[in-house]
């Protein structure tokens, strides 16, 4: 029997649909300040390891966006490393069969341009 392994995309996606729906929406301000009150870690500790002001962070955690050098240092003095997990707003197989016939439309539209261009 042939079973497939997932691919790298379709274990990520599989991976994002384990977060827990607390997460979903959240913005990274709420999500940092979540993050640092669970470690029990103040604003002045995290933002000094994060080499940004207190008021920033503080500022951040109200909802300010950061940069993304910013966000790594922030979640790195708490001794978190920041990833970016996608999620897939339908099936994997769906998603491939819909963009799969998106790509076949625009090859066959481009082979069209090609031959009416050769034509003259």
């Amino acid at each position: 029997m042939n079973i497939s392994q997932p691919t790298p995309v379709e274990r990520t996606f599989e991976l994002a649909e384990q977060i827990p729906s607390f997460w979903r929406g959240l913005h990274l301000g709420a999500a940092i300040r979540h993050v640092r009150r669970v470690l029990h870690l103040t604003q002045v500790e995290v933002a000094q390891g994060a080499g940004i002001a207190q008021s920033h962070l503080a500022r951040i955690e109200r909802g300010m966006e950061p940069r993304w050098d910013t966000l790594m240092r922030v979640f790195a003095a708490m001794e978190c490393e920041l990833i970016l997990v996608p999620k897939a707003r339908m099936p994997f197989s769906q998603m491939q069969s819909r963009n799969y016939s998106r790509w076949l439309d625009r090859y066959f539209s481009r082979l069209r341009a090609r031959r009416e261009s050769n034509r003259r």
